[in-house]
């Protein structure tokens, strides 16, 4: 799909927005996604012809598209807003943009950037991840209303899409517009460090994933020393996981070994693969995985 977009800040929004809401359900057919389930990105990527790699590159995420379309994406970003400018970067393959680079900055996924060729891939990014009946699916399973909802229960809901809290919160603002202004206002203010806590009962900067009695992902998806809430415990632990405990919602598990196993979650009357990648060190920070997705959940990965 090709669209010829301005850079002049004034265009139609609300139709950008619903070609990209059109573009992202075409795109994830083709990834053999339904219309409601999560969606793990990079893989879906190869269903698109797309090779994504992780770097160690101080920048959000690159789409090369000559001589074979590829995505670079930093590892020195949270994992879950690699999920997200991977989507973004999948945006700019689908709608045939050329190759571009998205810097470090905080504006790169917000509703309101004022590049028309930002804002739909943005817009596709969103709605890709968070399809609209997948997002309303997952309101209506755990009967939660708007108004009332806790950040913690929101919290669930992006663990399960694989997103931050906050840009499910922006999603829920301004693409879908479900969550009025001022409850937006009000969850926003809640820190993910202030959700960690809340969710282990103890203080943390390490990544963690919350699985409720409503997940519907077929996997978890970790780095190593992320910590997963499971809604009960596990009678049989695989090896990537170690026990850390009981906590408020359930048994937190802390990722330890790279490679994928089966968590047979009795609250959920189903098992849910558990992958989790290396997570490494650049100089004297920690990033996640590095090298091609398609290799992030074995021992030694090759460039090919």
């Amino acid at each position: 799909m090709n669209v010829m977009l301005s850079k002049a800040p004034a265009f139609d929004r609300k139709g950008l927005a619903m070609d990209a809401m059109k573009a992202s359900i075409k795109a994830r057919k083709v990834a053999g996604a339904d219309h409601i389930s999560p969606i793990n990105v990079h893989d879906a990527c190869e269903a698109h012809g797309v090779v994504v790699r992780f770097n160690d590159i101080s920048m959000e995420g690159m789409y090369d598209r000559h001589p074979k379309p590829r995505i670079h994406i930093s590892a020195l970003r949270p994992l879950t807003r690699r999920n997200l400018t991977c989507a973004h970067e999948l945006g700019h393959h689908v709608f045939g943009h050329g190759s571009t680079i998205d810097e470090l900055n905080d504006r790169v996924h917000v509703a309101d950037h004022n590049d028309p060729i930002e804002f739909i891939a943005n817009q596709f990014a969103y709605f890709f991840i968070m399809p609209t009946l997948g997002i309303r699916n997952a309101l209506a399973s755990r009967k939660l209303n708007l108004g009332q909802a806790s950040a913690k229960q929101l919290f669930a809901i992006s663990s399960n899409f694989g997103v931050g809290y906050r840009t499910l919160l922006t999603h829920l603002r301004y693409s879908l517009n479900l969550l009025p202004d001022g409850n937006f206002q009000t969850l926003r203010r809640v820190t993910p460090k202030a959700l960690r806590s809340e969710i282990l009962n103890f203080e943390t900067d390490t990544p963690v994933t919350l699985v409720d009695g409503q997940w519907s992902s077929p996997t978890i998806d970790l780095e190593t020393e992320d910590c997963v809430v499971l809604p009960s415990e596990l009678s049989s632990v695989p090896e990537q996981l170690d026990l850390v405990g009981r906590v408020p919602d359930g048994y937190a598990y802390k990722a330890c070994r790279v490679g994928i196993g089966r968590a047979d979650i009795s609250a959920l009357g189903t098992g849910c693969f558990v992958r989790v990648a290396r997570r490494s060190t650049v100089g004297d920070r920690e990033a996640g995985y590095i090298g091609l997705a398609r290799y992030r959940y074995l021992e030694d990965d090759d460039d090919g």
